[in-house]
């Protein structure tokens, strides 16, 4: 599975703050997340990990305001971790065929 930023919010009902052309070919936590991979913030309690990730996505709540400063692309939706379900169900769909 390789989509890019965009392909996955438009997927999702979502906007792209960042990159749309990079491609993601894997799901991740955000605390462990690499370059290709999208991971979310749903849980405040994790918002440390988006500032140090290096996830090349991550898929955050439409309201999200950044503190400081953010390497990965964003995909502002309304539910991140329903969004996230969707693609881990759309990413089982794809490896399973």
């Amino acid at each position: 599975m390789e989509f890019s930023v965009s392909q996955i919010a438009a997927m999702l009902g979502g906007e792209v703050t960042g990159d749309g052309t990079e491609k993601i070919n894997m799901l991740a936590k955000i605390q462990e997340a690499k370059k290709g991979q999208i991971a979310f913030l749903s849980n405040p309690k994790y918002e440390q990990f988006i500032y140090t990730t290096q996830a090349t996505a991550v898929i955050v709540k439409n309201d999200f305001v950044p503190k400081k400063p953010i390497a990965s692309s964003l995909i502002k939706v309304e539910d991140p971790y329903s969004s996230f379900t969707v693609l881990l169900e759309e990413y089982h769909k794809n490896i399973t065929n």
